[in-house]
């Protein structure tokens, strides 16, 4: 499946409309005229605003490093931290859309970044808000560390005010749990009063809330962290009991590290293994619209499976389980693409093409479904490539069923890749027939702002035809 995105702008529409606006404005009679020009500011403001939005948007920002320093901390005996000072200038992010952290506006800015012993960076573990002419020397000793006694956590102070806690786990970066404001609160608390749970536990807790991966930005940090983890620890248990949540399932797509653990520990791999035969059962034997829990459980096993399972276990069980529900989730999209060139059972086969055909046609079925715009792009393909070319009725249902106003508003690239393009080379002249007729009755149903790029590109091939054709 090919899944691509356009972005359609309309700044220029915009610019070119304001002369016409403004000389529409002078040609008006007087008393209209006097309402208008009460309203220009209005008018001026709106495309203003999304000239700039749409500058903001199509222009990447850049960060400009504008000055360095950092300095060397003595946390005890053993540990080690260095602070990095960044002077930090934002460019091109819109008149709106400037710098804004810790609820400041300014286009500079200084970063602190975090180095404990010999680990990589922990980047912007604070900034604030600071002017052009600022120097990073200034701001030197802003930052102070206090380590925990048993060497497992940091509090982060500004000014004397703490503002974080950070948790270190055997490798990678120091962590932060910070989800909000409470739970800064209560890991300053709990630092004060040595009662903070191990890293890994308070890890654990953390991934266990996000549900998206988008949830929290600190994601791209703790992201770093599971990296970073090498041999056998405490969090390979951890988050085998939480696949499906993306952190978990994220920390076990790490290249080798499911091999590693299959190899190492043994009770993990029989653990891991027992969870993908239950979880994948359930989800087969489970009813439309599935339930949540059931889905993501799914979605954890199979990722646990592709990733490095499949050479463990029966392949064939598991896809037999999997296989008869594509492409309606996700997760059995990810078992289908295993092998590109795989050779379906008459039983899959027949089970598939019963889920595409309903996903086109039951809308309120494809509308609960979890990606309905993949599965919809994963039935075209599917229906198109192992379509029987010498059922010519079956193939004008399966078109129909394409051609329709609610598939096209989609906008599905497989139309394109697998019907539009091959058109001349993949079907019959009696096939061409009914995609031409079917493409042209759908396209008088859309009106202008739901056309369909590649089916008005279509169409267009034909148009010029007819003009050559001499009558």
């Amino acid at each position: 499946m090919i899944i691509r995105s356009n972005l359609h702008s309309k700044g220029s529409y915009i610019i070119g409309f304001l002369p016409i606006f403004l000389h529409d404005l002078h040609s008006k009679s007087e008393p209209t005229m006097r309402i208008d020009v009460q309203n220009i500011c209005l008018y001026t403001f709106l495309i203003t605003a999304l000239v700039g939005c749409r500058g903001c948007s199509c222009t990447p920002s850049k960060t400009i490093l504008l000055e360095k320093i950092e300095h060397e901390v003595q946390l005890d005996s053993e540990n080690t931290a260095k602070i990095q000072l960044e002077h930090l200038k934002r460019k091109k992010m819109g008149f709106t859309f400037k710098f804004k952290k810790h609820g400041g506006k300014a286009t500079y800015a200084i970063q602190y970044n975090l180095k404990l012993n010999d680990r990589p960076y922990r980047k912007a573990i604070f900034e604030h808000d600071a002017a052009k002419t600022d120097s990073v020397q200034q701001y030197r000793n802003d930052i102070s560390l206090e380590i925990s006694a048993d060497q497992q956590h940091l509090l982060v102070k500004h000014l004397g005010k703490p503002i974080d806690v950070y948790h270190i786990l055997p490798t990678g970066v120091p962590f932060s749990t910070t989800f909000e404001k409470v739970d800064l609160k209560k890991n300053i608390a709990a630092f004060k009063q040595q009662t903070l749970q191990k890293p890994e536990d308070l890890l654990t807790a953390y991934v266990a809330k996000m549900e998206t991966e988008e949830q929290f930005s600190n994601n791209l940090y703790i992201k770093e962290t599971l990296d970073a983890q090498e041999g056998i620890c405490p969090l390979d248990k951890n988050l085998l009991e939480l696949v499906g949540k993306p952190l978990a399932d994220y920390y076990f797509t790490k290249q080798g590290r499911i091999s590693y653990l299959c190899t190492h520990d043994k009770a993990w791999r029989t653990r891991a293994m027992k969870k993908v035969y239950r979880f994948v059962g359930e989800a087969s034997r489970a009813k439309h619209p599935m339930p949540k829990e059931t889905f993501q459980n799914a979605t954890g096993a199979v990722n646990l499976f592709v990733h490095g399972l499949a050479d463990q276990m029966d392949k064939r069980a598991i896809e037999r389980l999997v296989l008869p529900q594509y492409p309606l989730y996700p997760y059995a999209a990810e078992i289908y693409k295993l092998e590109h060139h795989r050779t379906l059972r008459k039983n899959e086969a027949r089970s598939i093409e019963k889920n595409c055909k309903k996903i086109l046609t039951n809308h309120s079925f494809r509308e609960e479904l979890a990606n309905e715009k993949l599965s919809a792009d994963a039935a075209v393909e599917f229906l198109i490539q192992y379509r029987d070319d010498k059922n010519i009725k079956a193939f004008e249902e399966m078109i129909t069923a394409i051609f329709q106003k609610e598939i096209l508003l989609l906008d599905l690239k497989n139309i394109e890749s697998e019907i539009f393009f091959p058109y001349d080379s993949r079907f019959s002249k009696e096939e061409q027939a009914i995609i031409l007729s079917k493409a042209k009755n759908v396209s008088q149903k859309l009106d202008k702002k739901q056309e369909n790029f590649h089916l008005k590109s279509f169409l267009k091939r034909f148009e010029v035809k007819e003009k050559e054709t001499p009558t």
